[in-house]
């Protein structure tokens, strides 16, 4: 029942829904644990994902991800460029063993945040006016992302009897 929650990058224009939303399902009256999680179990982990405002959910066992191998040579190469946070030695032991994150660990729950905005036609076709990303029109997916992840693992967490560890983070965690 130990878990952790990374996520990609995300952001949205939308504003924060209400993180204490009842969920009508229980993993824990069907004595599902993460650790032995069927297709329906997560199913309700997904749709609750959804609920909170994810665009994205995906549940995984807690493993070093199968291009470990490629990011290591990506990062001795040095193609990260000027990105050190990169190949800091916590974050490659991070990518290495899961346990360094939440020792114990025995599945992942990512989610995904659609940033797209709809930008101002005077930002689009202004000339006058520099190029802004369009993930910095909106609030930032940090401020988004962390209390929907938290609001989605104290859920489980209480659904599952209060035996859930878990982590959130967005992006690396640090």
């Amino acid at each position: 029942r130990d878990l952790l929650w990374p996520m990609w990058r995300g952001g949205t224009d939308r504003a924060l829904r209400d993180p204490c939303h009842p969920c009508t399902h229980s993993l824990a009256e069907s004595g599902v644990t993460i650790a032995h999680m069927t297709i329906a179990s997560a199913t309700v982990v997904k749709n609750r994902a959804r609920e909170l405002g994810f665009t994205l959910c995906g549940i995984t066992p807690a493993r070093p991800a199968p291009h470990l191998a490629a990011y290591l040579r990506w990062i001795d190469q040095g193609l990260h460029g000027s990105l050190d946070y990169m190949a800091r030695p916590d974050r490659v032991a991070r990518r290495r063993d899961l346990n360094a994150v939440l020792p114990g660990a025995r599945a992942l729950v990512l989610v995904a945040l659609d940033y797209h905005q709809h930008l101002p036609a005077f930002a689009v076709n202004g000339p006058e006016r520099g190029r802004i990303a369009h993930y910095a029109w909106g609030l930032d997916y940090h401020d988004l992302m962390l209390p929907r992840l938290e609001a989605l693992a104290e859920w489980l967490r209480v659904d599952l009897g209060g035996a859930l560890r878990w982590r959130a983070y967005v992006d690396t965690g640090a």
